[in-house]
């Protein structure tokens, strides 16, 4: 759409991108992380669902074509982001299953390739599954229970944006919000 626009992409953990924010190296933030109200405008993009990402050829079934179940997820070697691993590690718990968690990690774009590789099955965000459009990598909905995942944009509050910056709050409006944009 913008064509002679160029940007600069920081990636690290949440308090690593409110730390970029703060200090002004970067205008947005994208993270998983709440942020302070006080601080910052944000909004919240709509709830997006675990998964699971398999290479192709240590695939599990799983009881749909399209889910894999925690119960499913036993004695499989696992990457697990550092974010969800107490929720995740609690839901295997609740469903008497110990899991095999072979590496944690805080880069989706990692865990997609120690996937590739065969090294574990990745419990990431649905929207990898998108990202990394790989023939030999499988992308199955995590269920029973279902666990779902926020992603916050944020920045500055009192500070002025570039016109690049706007625009891009924009589009992410139009695309994930319908024009509702609320800044909370």
């Amino acid at each position: 759409t913008y064509p002679k626009v160029t940007f600069q992409l920081w990636e690290g953990e949440g308090a690593r991108v409110l730390e970029l924010l703060n200090s002004r190296v970067i205008e947005i933030g994208i993270t998983r992380t709440m942020v302070d109200k006080n601080v910052y405008n944000s909004f919240v993009l709509p709830d997006e669902p675990l998964a699971v990402m398999m290479n192709k050829e240590k695939c599990i079934c799983g009881s749909q074509d399209d889910e894999v179940r925690f119960a499913e997820l036993e004695n499989q070697p696992l990457i697990v982001p550092l974010r969800w691993q107490p929720a995740f590690v609690a839901n295997c718990h609740k469903k008497g299953i110990e899991p095999k968690i072979v590496c944690t990690s805080d880069s989706i774009l990692q865990d997609l390739l120690w996937t590739k590789l065969g090294i574990g099955m990745s419990i990431l965000p649905i929207s990898a599954g998108r990202m990394m459009q790989e023939e030999n990598l499988v992308c199955k909905k995590l269920v029973s229970p279902e666990m779902k995942t926020q992603t916050v944009v944020a920045w500055l509050k009192n500070t002025p944006l570039s016109t690049a910056a706007k625009q891009l709050l924009k589009m992410f409006q139009e695309m994930f919000l319908q024009g509702n944009y609320a800044e909370k």
